[in-house]
């Protein structure tokens, strides 16, 4: 597959994947439920694949400016691969958390080699980065659209197989091996101010996002109705990412933050389905303006380009573990719109913090 073109093979791997994983993803919560697990528990559940996630970036996205990306790149979306599989088998909320571990693991190991070959490539990351919520969107409606849990986790595993037969072909130059301190200090302080308002706001955003499904569930909403809400906030991501490259970093982020505040409190006046679709169209253009101020600038700014967007993901997972954990507690407590205040403080915290850290 040719490196030319919107849509070229880091794309495409980029568009399977997170279809194929996000079609898992936005059940898990129902399914933990039917399986008898408590809001809290939920919460542990999501938050146990978060910490894999979180792990498995930082390890990996080192290896990979270390010792070459391609085997990185191959080795995770054999492994994502099989672990969905599995998937099908949980029949206690223990299992399920162990299977989704195994899963958040081998989908780390991954990505941070995947943005930096598509970088290296000389892909518009805003444009690519597109690519990846559009099959977060499809891969939702789809898992709506199947219904079934079986069919949705074969649906996950068919699609990272699917990539990692185009990653084998994938044409790769060899890159200069990096040297990595196994703790780079110096990469995480010249990137604190990303790191740290990704890492608030997105543990803000976790807080909702644990019972969020279960929330549209209590409005009224089919399995059909979750996907379809669920896929409006990344299928605005897909036509927003493209066309906001142009602008400063530094903006996109202050912009990201302060339309996500906005959105969580939007979110508390939602008597129907229906009326989440506004707040779902304001929340794509906000995650679409942090991450990909964030990713530009992470980029851009260091030579260890995997190791840095390695970070960027664990800060992202490390906010659904810290997130999910706490939204499971304050939704027990205060049921859904605690969290959703909440959150809409804590993010506005972090767009007060990045004005003076990220310029």
């Amino acid at each position: 597959m040719s490196r030319k073109g919107p849509l070229n093979g880091p794309s495409f791997i980029q568009f399977l994947t997170n279809a194929g994983l996000f079609a898992s993803v936005v059940f898990i919560p129902v399914l933990a439920t039917e399986l008898g697990a408590s809001r809290g528990e939920v919460g542990l559940i999501v938050a146990t694949y978060g910490f894999a996630i979180f792990v498995s970036s930082y390890i990996f996205g080192r290896l990979s400016d270390i010792k070459g990306r391609r085997k990185y790149l191959l080795l995770g979306l054999a492994l994502s691969g099989f672990a969905a599989i599995l998937q099908i088998f949980a029949k206690t909320p223990i299992e399920l958390g162990i299977i989704r571990f195994l899963l958040g693991f081998s989908a780390g190991i991954f990505p941070p080699a995947l943005l930096a070959h598509a970088y290296d490539s000389h892909n518009r990351m805003g444009r690519f980065s597109s690519y990846g919520s559009l099959g977060w969107g499809i891969g939702v409606l789809v898992a709506g659209l199947l219904g079934a849990y079986y069919q949705i986790f074969l649906f996950t595993s068919l699609l990272l197989f699917i990539s990692f037969f185009i990653a084998l072909r994938l044409p790769m130059a060899e890159t200069k091996p990096l040297r990595v301190p196994l703790l780079p200090v110096g990469l995480i302080k010249k990137n604190a101010g990303v790191y740290i308002s990704m890492i608030i706001r997105h543990s803000s955003a976790n807080m909702i996002w644990v019972t969020y499904p279960i929330f549209i569930k209590s409005l009224g909403a089919s399995h059909l109705w979750i996907g379809i809400i669920y896929g409006l906030n990344p299928l605005t991501q897909f036509f927003v990412m493209g066309s906001i490259e142009r602008y400063k970093d530094e903006h996109l982020i202050y912009a990201g933050l302060l339309l996500s505040a906005l959105t969580f409190i939007a979110f508390t006046f939602a008597r129907t389905p229906l009326e989440l679709i506004p707040s779902q169209l304001l929340l794509g253009v906000s995650w679409s303006c942090l991450y990909v101020g964030s990713l530009k600038r992470v980029l851009k700014k260091n030579k260890e380009k995997a190791t840095a967007t390695g970070l960027l993901s664990s800060a992202i997972s490390i906010s659904m573990i810290f997130g999910s954990l706490l939204g499971g507690f304050f939704s027990q407590m205060w049921g859904f719109h605690g969290p959703m205040y909440i959150a809409a403080a804590t993010t506005f915290a972090a767009l007060l913090y990045a004005l003076k850290r990220v310029k």
